[in-house]
């Protein structure tokens, strides 16, 4: 993946500047009792912070090799560099999903029937169905 294919499009007001792939780790997901989001690109805001000797040259020419930095030099003998790195999942297609799905169903007589499954069935990335 060419990252920087994927700058601004005239045809949208979305613009992704990624600069890289980046694997994310579990949990790394949004859900709720009614939807799930699985990010495939991410901006996420970044700060470092020195003292002493942590602030030097090397340091500086540092942070500013990082994307959209901001150096200061703040009092005490200490320092920050804040950037945001923007880049895309890698291989989100290949993380695995496992859905739980419960129901409790009201019969006659005052009886009720409660389940819950848990997935027991994989699609692969190929396409094909593993398990029972």
């Amino acid at each position: 993946i060419d990252p920087s294919a994927y700058g601004p499009n005239p045809y949208t007001r979305l613009t992704l500047v990624p600069t890289h792939c980046e694997r994310l780790g579990l949990n790394s997901f949004l859900a709720d009792s009614q939807s799930i989001f699985i990010p495939s690109y991410i901006e996420q805001d970044n700060t470092w912070q020195g003292r002493g000797s942590a602030c030097d040259a090397a340091a500086e020419s540092w942070c500013n090799s990082r994307p959209a930095n901001a150096w200061s030099t703040l009092g005490n003998h200490s320092c920050s560099c804040t950037w945001r790195d923007r880049f895309f999942a890698m291989n989100p297609e290949q993380d695995m999903l496992l859905m739980r799905h419960g129901f409790a169903v009201r019969l006659k007589e005052g009886k009720s029937r409660h389940q819950k499954v848990s997935s027991p069935v994989v699609l692969t990335s190929d396409g094909q169905m593993e398990g029972d």
